[in-house]
């Protein structure tokens, strides 16, 4: 996303990073019209300095975006998964709820005098060389094993996010206000196995398992709605609720 951004020289891109000396940083500093900042998201100064030169920190951020006169203010999520499912526990995520009732925030906001848009993208192709990865057997078959059920998922590649991403900076007239819901294909396990046989020529195969395998089998699943106190820096508040803002 960054690099589609960047191209052309029509944007100048401010980003806000904890450390300008990281090897992210400096990756993305050398990119044409990028300068980084060094400051805290969650720091309400900080933010007031990145705007100059250019459930609560998501939406005082658009506060901020207002009161320092920024053009258009663009906010990403992923799909509602607790809202499209009657809000029932089980679809409940920390994370994607309080992305998304920022989202419903900006969704009551004039688009005038700033304009607002909503990029809703989902998860990302490249997760298929990490987190669904297929593993190798004690007698060497690759093995996808991602809880898909009958299913298949909308997934994006990180490119094509960012040319969506540059759509709405190069058309406010369109993006404006609107909702731009986004991915690359839909990606079901038959696919999978098709398409890894065919790159690689190695045999493969796929394995439905539930949600609470596929979690048990990796890593200890968070409670969603775990308080998860102060992260990150010492003097960073959570939401009560226990869902925060990750930008």
């Amino acid at each position: 996303m960054r690099e589609t951004l960047a191209q052309g020289g029509k944007y100048k891109i401010r980003a806000i990073t904890t450390s300008t000396q990281s090897n992210g940083a400096k990756a993305l500093a050398e990119l044409p019209n990028v300068t980084t900042f060094q400051g805290n998201p969650y720091d309400e100064a900080d933010l007031q300095k990145a705007y100059k030169a250019e459930i609560y920190w998501g939406i005082r951020m658009y506060e901020l975006a207002v009161q320092n006169g920024l053009e258009h203010f663009v906010w990403a999520v992923v799909d509602y998964g607790s809202k499209v499912g009657g809000f029932a526990p089980k679809y409940c995520y920390g994370h994607l709820d309080g992305k998304n009732k920022v989202a419903e925030y900006l969704k009551s906001q004039p688009t005038f005098p700033v304009a607002w848009s909503v990029l809703s993208s989902c998860p990302y192709i490249e997760m298929l060389s990490e987190s669904w990865r297929a593993w190798k057997d004690e007698i060497g078959t690759y093995i996808f094993a991602v809880p898909l059920g009958n299913g298949a998922s909308p997934m994006i590649h990180l490119h094509d996010l960012g040319l969506y991403a540059r759509w709405i900076f190069d058309r406010p007239e369109e993006s404006s206000g609107f909702n731009l819901e986004v991915a690359t294909a839909h990606v079901a396990l038959e696919g999978l196995v098709q398409t890894f046989q065919k790159v690689t020529g190695k045999t493969v195969t796929a394995v439905r398992v539930t949600p609470e395998e596929y979690f048990a089998g990796s890593y200890e699943c968070i409670d969603p709605n775990h308080k998860l106190g102060r992260v990150v820096y010492l003097i960073q508040p959570i939401h009560s609720k226990g869902y925060g803002v990750v930008i």
